[in-house]
C-alpha cells in the first residue's frame, strides 16, 4: 500500500509564500500527502489564501494565539496522520515534482528511516546547489561522526519515517531555533541507515527575515543545549559536536567566533584544553580561506 506523506506548512504572515508553497505540493506526481498548514499570523490573509486553492488535500489550522515557530511545528506534526513526514517552511518551495515519488521507491527497496535531500540555496541575488556530500544509502552512525565535516544536510524538508521519532522529544522549545538539526541528530542517533537523494528537490529561500541570520550571540549559546541532551551519555561526543556547532556558527556569524567559543566554555564547562583547541581549528579555518584567496589571484 503506498504510504501517506504528511508536508506540514507552518506559517505566520506569509500568505503568499505559503501560496507558493503548497502549490508546489499539489503538483507532486505522488498524491497520497496531505499539507497541513498551522497559522501563527495576527491576520486572516493565509486562511483566506487557503480556502481560494480548494484542494482536499490540504488542512488548515489557525491557531488561537502566535505560538512560536518551533511549537508550531510541533503543532503541524500533531495534525498530521502520514506514515512519513516532511516539514516544509512557509518561504520554501519544492522544485522536483518526483522528489516524493522518488522517495516512495527508495522508501519501498530500502530500509531507512530518513531521506535527506540536495536544495537549491536561494540568495537575494544569486543560487547556489546545497549539496549533503554523499549519494544512496549510508549508515546512520558514519554520518553522525562526520556531521558538520564531510557529510550536510542542507534542507529542512527532508522526509522522515513517523516510526522512527516515536519516544523521542523533539520540537518543544522555542528557544531552541536549530530544532530540525536537533530532530535529525537524534533521528540517527536511533535508525541504523540513512539515504541521501541528490536531486536538488527543495528551492531554500535566504533572506534578512531568516530567524537563522538573525539570532543574537546569547541565544546561539543557549541553543547549543540540544548538543548536551543528545550527547549527555557521550561526553567526548559532546565536546566533538560542541566544537563543530562554533564553526558551523561561525561560517554564518562570522563576527562571532572567539566570543561564542570562550561563552560556550564557560556555559557548558567544556574546559581549557577544549577552549584552545576549538580557537586554533577556527584561526585555522581563517589561515586557509587566506591561502585560497591567495591562490585564486
Amino acid at each position: 500500500m503506498a504510504p501517506m506523506i504528511s508536508i506540514l506548512i507552518p506559517t505566520y504572515n506569509r500568505e503568499k509564500d505559503v501560496e507558493k508553497a503548497v502549490l508546489s505540493c499539489l503538483l507532486q506526481d505522488y498524491q497520497n500527502i496531505e499539507i497541513i498548514v498551522t497559522d501563527n499570523s495576527d491576520n486572516s490573509a493565509t486562511e483566506k489564501i487557503i480556502k481560494k486553492i480548494n484542494s482536499d488535500k490540504v488542512r488548515y489550522y489557525k491557531n488561537s494565539k502566535n505560538i512560536g515557530p518551533i511549537l508550531n511545528w510541533r503543532k503541524a506534526f500533531e495534525y498530521s496522520s502520514g506514515d512519513w513526514v516532511l516539514i516544509l517552511p512557509d518561504d520554501d518551495y519544492l522544485i522536483n515534482p518526483f522528489y516524493l515519488s522518488d522517495c516512495v521507491q527508495i522508501i519501498s527497496e530500502e530500509k531507512v528511516d530518513l531521506i535527506i535531500t540536495d536544495c537549491i540555496l536561494g540568495y537575494p541575488t544569486y543560487n547556489l546547489i546545497g549539496k549533503s556530500n554523499n549519494i544512496g544509502i549510508k549508515s546512520s552512525k558514519d554520518v553522525l561522526e562526520t556531521f558538520w565535516q564531510t557529510s550536510h544536510i542542507p534542507t529542512i524538508a527532508n522526509l522522515f519515517s513517523k516510526d522512527v521519532v516515536k519516544g523521542l522529544e523533539f520540537f518543544y522549545s522555542n528557544s531552541i531555533l536549530y530544532s530540525d538539526i536537533e530532530l535529525w541528530l537524534k533521528i540517527l542517533n536511533k535508525s541504523k541507515y540513512v539515504y541521501f537523494y541528490n536531486v536538488p528537490s527543495v528551492y531554500y529561500t535566504f533572506h534578512e527575515q531568516n530567524i537563522v541570520k538573525t539570532m543574537q550571540i546569547d541565544s546561539l549559546i543557549s541553543n547549543a543545549i540540544f548538543i548536551v541532551s543528545i550527547f549527555k551519555n557521550n561526553p567526548l561526543m559532546e565536546k566533538l559536536y560542541m566544537q563543530r556547532y562554533c564553526l558551523f556558527v561561525a561560517s554564518i556569524y562570522p563576527n562571532y567566533g572567539y566570543d561564542l567559543v570562550v561563552k560556550l566554555s564557560k556555559e557548558y564547562k567544556l574546559g581549557t584544553l577544549w577552549l584552545l583547541t576549538t580557537i586554533s581549528t577556527l584561526n585555522l579555518r581563517k589561515v586557509k580561506k587566506v591561502i585560497k584567496w591567495i591562490l585564486k589571484k
